[in-house]
């Protein structure tokens, strides 16, 4: 197999026969690392939801798991670097040019995270006021509801808008009438399952891990 699809909507590939990137390891070990993360926290969810009523909510979601969090910074950094490469693959494959003239292309980085912001805009903007650095310790214009929440325990365990059960960090309001966190809520199961037609077609989540199943570049990639 020479030629992976990397994003199916935007016709994305990497072709071994014709590589931009003389060793893209990245695109195997993300795609491993994110399915694993997302697994895990799927039968996390799955031994809640047999222990616990329909409905229930559990705050912080950290007492189901005391690794949830960096299991969420973990996520998000790993995530934001996935598409900023096949962002890239794009952008090199576009223009004709290999890893080579990456020194010399103009404006680089703002096309690469123009096409992450059009994928995953809420993980990014968490990712550059959470898992990257806090905004606490880097605050770029942040409200102090962003700079406080930065560093607390975000997570919750409660149903989603389709009444499932998720893990997820959400939004904070800094009091009655304080100011509001400018970080959106999101669900590492949800926003997986969510990319899998796209990024990982074949890939299946499963509160039982037995039933999980692994995306295809996690076995055989570029």
């Amino acid at each position: 197999m020479s030629i992976f699809t990397l994003d199916i909507a935007n016709n994305i590939v990497f072709d071994k026969n014709n590589r931009v990137l003389a060793n893209p390891h990245a695109l195997r070990f993300l795609s491993e690392g994110l399915y694993n993360l997302a697994w895990s926290v799927k039968v996390i969810e799955g031994m809640a939801l047999r222990v616990h009523p329909p409905g229930t909510i559990i705050w912080p979601g950290s007492r189901l798991d005391p690794t949830i969090m960096c299991k969420f910074h973990w996520f998000s950094t790993s995530l934001v670097n996935y598409m900023r490469l096949v962002g890239l693959i794009k952008l090199l494959y576009d223009t004709g040019k290999t890893e080579d003239d990456i020194p010399s292309i103009t404006g680089i980085g703002q096309i690469i995270n123009n096409y992450v912001r059009g994928v995953i805009p809420d993980i990014l903007e968490w990712r550059h006021k959470v898992s990257a650095h806090f905004s606490a310790t880097h605050p770029q214009s942040d409200n102090l509801a962003t700079v406080v929440y930065s560093i607390m325990d975000q997570s919750s365990f409660g149903p989603d808008a389709n009444g499932i059960g998720r893990l997820s960090v959400s939004e904070m309001k800094l009091g009655s009438g304080g100011t509001s966190s400018t970080l959106s809520g999101w669900s590492i199961t949800s926003e997986y399952e969510r990319l899998i037609p796209n990024y990982w077609p074949g890939a299946v989540l499963h509160h039982n891990q037995a039933l999980c199943v692994a995306p295809t570049l996690y076995n055989n990639g570029p």
